[in-house]
């Protein structure tokens, strides 16, 4: 079973959007900081350098988003149990419902944490002491997912009941894509397609883009393909086989920004190391995202050329 909640927030994951708990604008010196931490390129050094300058930083706002952009780029690079404390330090500087907010993105990185009980104690305090329709949106949207540990069709059954309401619509691209792909559901295949067709999501469904290969997502049970242990095992090795024999990436998606400052001076510093870098944007509902992106090379090693120049990438397909 908790593999089953392990993919359920891997798709959340990659497929949701970094925190957007706050609306508050960065200031030039927040800025300037966040620049200089991406000079040094490693995930482990920008976060070590972000976590030493934070608390000198004079404004109370200022840390507040400071800690909020640091515990964002923490989940972006897997490092969790970090994020999730981060999180709890923006929303200890913030008020009434930005503070609840930034408390579900700390509970969201404690389940992928795979600390679930947490999250669970963390979602239910909020939702009983929460007054707005916004905080409650998201904790539904949360206890949803992470009650996959426990049971598959009643995590199905309440995600179905979200699609159809028009409360949740900002959280609906993902939520067809998780109908669709661990109950097949041809219906909200076809619905993600037709109302969200520029999504990431689509994008996956279509075949335009995939989410990088791991064990459980092959592996993944599907509601009209119970097979044996072994048969996964083997059809696992096959799929993966297939897909580095034919597929290639054609693009490795770099960083994945709210704010276009930060989409626009990483793809500047990578066209000045040499990489063919850009931004793809996505709109959903009232804000827009930014992708960066580089293409693959002719030899197909653009992959070691960025990890070797000290950049962390997914794939693209």
């Amino acid at each position: 079973m908790k593999r089953k909640l392990l993919f359920v927030l891997f798709i959340f994951f990659q497929l949701s959007i970094f925190s957007q708990s706050f609306d508050g604008k960065y200031s030039a010196e927040v800025k300037n900081l966040i620049a200089e931490s991406f000079k040094l390129q490693s995930s482990e050094n920008i976060c070590d350098f972000l976590k030493r300058r934070i608390p000198y930083l004079q404004n109370v706002s200022d840390r507040k988003v400071a800690f909020a952009f640091l515990a964002s780029y923490e989940e972006s690079a897997g490092f969790f149990h970090d994020a999730a404390n981060h999180f709890s330090s923006a929303s200890l500087l913030s008020s009434a419902e930005e503070s609840q907010m930034l408390k579900l993105d700390a509970a969201r990185a404690y389940m992928l944490s795979g600390n679930v009980e947490t999250a669970f104690e963390l979602i239910k305090y909020i939702k009983a002491n929460s007054a707005t329709k916004r905080v409650k949106i998201k904790a539904n949207v949360y206890e949803c997912l992470a009650g996959s540990v426990y049971s598959t069709e009643t995590t199905l059954k309440n995600v179905r009941s979200l699609v159809v309401s028009s409360d949740y619509e900002y959280y609906h691209p993902m939520l067809l894509f998780v109908l669709w792909w661990i109950d097949e559901d041809e219906t909200a295949k076809n619905t993600l397609l037709k109302r969200y067709p520029n999504s990431l999501e689509s994008s996956v469904v279509s075949g335009k883009a995939t989410l990088t290969p791991s064990a459980f997502w092959y592996l993944m049970p599907r509601s009209d393909n119970q097979i044996s242990n072994s048969q996964k095992e083997n059809s696992y090795k096959e799929v993966k086989t297939s897909y580095t024999k034919i597929q290639k990436p054609k693009f490795f998606q770099i960083g994945f920004y709210k704010n276009k400052t930060y989409a626009d001076n990483q793809c500047s510093e990578l066209k000045k190391k040499g990489f063919d870098a850009f931004i793809k944007s996505e709109q959903r509902k009232t804000e827009t995202y930014y992708v960066v992106l580089v293409k693959q090379n002719s030899s197909g090693t653009m992959s070691e050329a960025l990890k070797n120049a000290g950049y962390e990438s997914s794939p693209v397909f």
